[in-house]
């Protein structure tokens, strides 16, 4: 019983290491990743909440384009804007 219980466990753990080499060499599926960010998606993006990143906006850190309501950011002005804060 006991060696019917180790050959389970181990065929449990090669099966497990096998399907996460499989799905790791699957192809990605075709994403189009927005280049234009909504306050949530940015503030997600950088790993803020939408309240922080509303800060960093008065803080005029990046450009922002306005459309009536809607505020987006671009993708690479964040990640510049970011790029020089690390330095």
């Amino acid at each position: 019983m006991d060696e019917e219980t180790f050959l389970d466990k181990l065929a449990d753990q090669l099966a497990e290491r096998v399907a996460a080499r499989i799905i790791q060499r699957l192809p990605r599926p075709n994403v189009i990743l927005p280049r234009y960010l909504t306050i949530k998606q940015a503030a997600q993006y950088i790993g803020h909440s939408p309240a922080s990143f509303h800060y960093l906006i008065s803080k005029a850190l990046f450009p922002i384009i306005k459309r009536d309501r809607l505020v987006l950011i671009d993708k690479e002005d964040l990640d510049k804007a970011l790029a020089r804060l690390k330095q």
